[in-house]
């Protein structure tokens, strides 16, 4: 029997010695209780031949099983646990030791999940994401769907008529506070999501949500506290996503503020008027566009999460109707700014 990866098109074959130092590694575990792990399908290939998940990239192969293994193993699809499966080897003609076997094979290939697995980092994330108008609402909606655990909100502002629609608040929402009306919406997407805790709790990352400009002054604490943020600017033809600022590690906002002004003298004019909120209020926002820089910003938190590449550290993400692509552009570390020479925080 042997066991196959599809990756990329190809199938790569785990060697008999590499499975048997993960078998050898994981001992009595072996016999907890685990999954199929969630969206995955078991797929026939043919006499002998089972395929756990579509993604060529994860898609897993088991062949040289007999017709008994095949519908043992074939219940894993049904959301069976190994546990169950264990019970019915003997009606099904398997031996206990050849179904331990495959059980680790799946399990060496990441194929199934239970406690030998750490716990999800989302689950134990907190984001807090400043700024709702309809991008802030989709962002934070979009991260209670990604399992975030707690997305803390805040806007001083009332929902407005601009704010409702497609993806924005509920008409019953106008008038009402903007951070209460997006704490209902969040655990209507997921009612596990936490919008509260306890006091001086620091959050994981910050997600700044403004428009026509951002502030660099306001990211000033979140720069001393060494906290990651990202910030979203809402222009008026796009929307800017970018740069997720790690303190003291690549460009922050008033990195970028010194570039412009070394391209335009008169920027700080300009970004003072931009930065005083109109007496009408906030602009109105475009629907799809709101809807892709929050999925936009979503993703990008949450690869900051997993520990994967995140596109925006040190670079921004301009999105534009009505294409919709993301236009990458990168900053530098200013040298005039000093942000990478920043003292450690205090412990």
């Amino acid at each position: 029997m042997d066991i196959a990866a599809t990756t990329g098109g190809r199938d790569t074959l785990l060697s008999v010695p590499e499975r048997s130092l993960f078998a050898a590694s994981i001992g009595a575990e072996r016999q907890v209780a685990m999954r199929l792990e969630a969206g995955r399908r078991v797929l026939w290939r043919g006499p002998g031949e089972l395929q756990f998940g579509s993604d060529p990239r994860t898609a897993v192969r088991l062949t040289g099983l007999s017709a008994a293994e095949e519908s043992v193993l074939s219940r894993l699809g049904d959301g069976a646990t190994t546990a169950e499966l264990r019970t019915r080897v003997r009606a099904a003609g398997v031996e206990g030791a050849r179904l331990e076997q495959l059980v680790a094979d799946l399990d060496a290939s990441g194929a199934l999940v239970g406690r030998t697995f750490p716990p999800d980092p989302r689950a134990a994330a907190v984001v807090a994401v400043l700024g709702l108008g309809r991008t802030g609402l989709a962002l934070a909606r979009d991260l209670a769907a990604a399992r975030i655990g707690t997305v803390l909100l805040r806007d001083e502002g009332p929902v407005t008529r601009d704010d409702v629609g497609r993806g924005g608040y509920h008409p019953r929402d106008i008038g009402q506070a903007r951070t209460a009306a997006a704490a209902r919406a969040c655990h209507d997407t997921d009612v596990r999501v936490r919008t509260t805790v306890p006091d001086a709790t620091q959050p994981d990352v910050v997600v700044l949500v403004e428009q026509d400009v951002a502030d660099p002054v306001g990211a000033r604490s979140l720069m001393a506290a060494d906290i990651d943020h990202l910030s979203v600017v809402v222009r008026e033809k796009d929307v800017v996503v970018g740069p997720l600022v790690r303190p003291g590690a690549c460009a922050c906002l008033r990195c970028l503020d010194l570039h412009r002004c070394d391209l335009d003298d008169r920027w700080p004019m300009v970004a003072t008027q931009l930065s005083v909120r109109p007496r009408g209020g906030p602009r109105a926002e475009d629907p799809l566009l709101a809807v892709l820089a929050g999925a936009t910003a979503a993703a990008q938190v949450v690869a900051l999460i997993e520990g994967a590449p995140v596109l925006t550290v040190g670079a921004t993400l301009e999105l534009r109707l009505p294409d919709g692509a993301a236009r990458r552009r990168e900053w530098p570390v200013h040298p005039q700014c000093g942000c990478t020479g920043l003292p450690e925080p205090p412990a």
